[in-house]
């Protein structure tokens, strides 16, 4: 009899594991949610310099998929790619090429629900304001750019402030030599 009820305890306990490791299994397997209508909701979307950064995208029903995209000279090419399968993806971080271009972020849940934002961004040579950060969060984006500077910008290459002060030193030189020179024959035709 004891063998008997041995048994019959050994039985239950299996059977009590078997049901609450096959729960934990469920719950952590992505959930395709029927009734999700919403896209996933980034907390922010940056691009800081040559730099966009995805803050904490989430969802209920599991982030599928994340694409960032970039169309240049009638090309698009894709920068990142990932399907990280989680509420809450990871931030994601993408090194941007040099403007101009128009940049795609596309994201979607385990529903298909699929978020998508674009911008052009652009960069003109002799421009006064430039774009140092853009934060979107929601329906509304802040952005934040360089005031225009005291003098125009410069070309690039004429733009270095080594180069500049050596622009300036030899403007100096040539000054001196040309005082000098207009000193010395000055006192010479009296």
């Amino acid at each position: 009899m004891g063998e008997l009820k041995g048994f019959v305890v050994l039985m239950l306990l299996t059977a009590v594991l078997f049901a609450a490791s096959n729960t934990l299994v469920k719950s952590s397997l992505p959930v395709v949610c029927k009734h999700d209508k919403n896209a996933p909701s980034p907390k922010a979307i940056i691009i800081h310099y040559n730099t966009l950064i995805i803050r904490h995208l989430e969802d209920p029903c599991f982030v599928k998929t994340i694409e960032v995209l970039y169309s240049k000279d009638k090309v698009t090419r894709t920068l990142l790619t990932t399907k990280p399968m989680a509420k809450v993806a990871p931030d994601v971080t993408v090194t941007l090429p040099k403007p101009p271009y128009t940049l795609t972020v596309i994201y979607a849940d385990m529903a298909n629900n699929t978020g998508r934002l674009s911008w052009t961004i652009t960069a003109e040579p002799y421009t006064t304001h430039y774009l140092v950060t853009m934060v979107a969060t929601g329906g509304s984006a802040v952005v934040q750019i360089n005031p225009p500077p005291n003098k125009p910008l410069l070309p690039q290459p004429y733009a270095d402030p080594s180069f500049q002060a050596s622009v300036m030193t030899l403007l100096a030189i040539a000054a001196f030599i040309y005082g000098a020179i207009r000193f010395f024959t000055s006192g010479r035709s009296s």
